[in-house]
Order: structure tokens, then sequence, then C-alpha cells
């Protein structure tokens, strides 16, 4: 059940540039300083809305960053899927391959489109059980800006 402040679901994934994530990882990234982790779902690699969305995602990178946000996109494409998906627009952050559903599924979810940030508890700081790929991007990237007031 997915409820504001409960403990996100730990994971361990394979990724678009080959390495294996877990959420340990990915809030305490390779700037040692814990992050918060935005998780966006997409209900397949390539399609119009899941292009638009993560293209938006990497423009907007750099103002994720520096409100100490990891983006991470996730799908239940393979591995080969993602990657390709990830090189043909040049994403600068990993898409999760999670052909098993594993975490829609903890969450008590489907697939579609959906999002989640996680905070340095790993715990639940917002749920958007539905997205617009068009405009979600700059909506959690309002969101994470407001909250860091």
């Amino acid at each position: 059940e997915m409820t504001i402040r409960s403990p996100f679901p730990d994971f361990s994934l394979p990724a678009s540039d080959g390495s294996t994530y877990k959420l340990d990882y990915l809030i305490h990234d390779d700037h040692s300083t814990a992050a918060k982790v935005l998780l966006w779902w997409f209900p397949q690699a390539n399609t119009p809305g899941c292009t638009m969305e993560g293209k938006r995602f990497k423009e907007l990178h750099d103002y994720f960053v520096h409100a100490k946000v990891q983006i991470v996109g996730a799908s239940a494409d393979t591995q080969e899927e993602n990657k390709a998906f990830s090189e043909e627009h040049n994403f600068n952050y990993p898409l999760l391959c999670d052909m098993e559903q594993t975490i829609p599924k903890a969450l008590g979810l489907s697939g579609g489109r959906w999002a989640v940030l996680i905070n340095k508890d790993k715990k639940i700081e917002k749920f958007w059980p539905e997205v617009s790929p068009g405009g979600f991007p700059d909506e959690a990237l309002a969101f994470v800006q407001r909250s860091e007031l």
C-alpha cells in the first residue's frame, strides 16, 4: 500500500548503462551527499510519451542535481531496449530494467505512468499516481524546488 512516509522497497536492478542499481547507491551517490531519488515509471521504451518525458527530464537534469535529486527512469523493458532508448536520446540518468515489475508490485501498482519521490531515509515523500508525459518533469521540478525551501 502506497502512503506518504512509508518505506520504499529496496531493489537491485540492472540499468541501461550496464550497472546494477540499489536504492542505497542512488541515495548515497558519487557526490557522497545524500540525495533524494525521483523514480519515474514509464510504460515502454521509445514510445512517443515516454520519449517526450525522458527528454524533458534530460533537459531539466541539472536543476534536479542542484536540488539534490537523482533522476531515475524505470520500466519493464529489457536492458537492451532501455540501453538503445537511452543511447538514442543521450539520457544523462539511468533507466532501470524491472522486467518482473518488482517495484510496482511491491507498491501495489501496475505498470502505467507514475512517479515517486524517495527521501534520504528511503521513505516516500511524494507519490504521483498518474502523470502526463508532457508536463510532469516540470511539475516534479517545481515540487522539489518548493520542498527545498
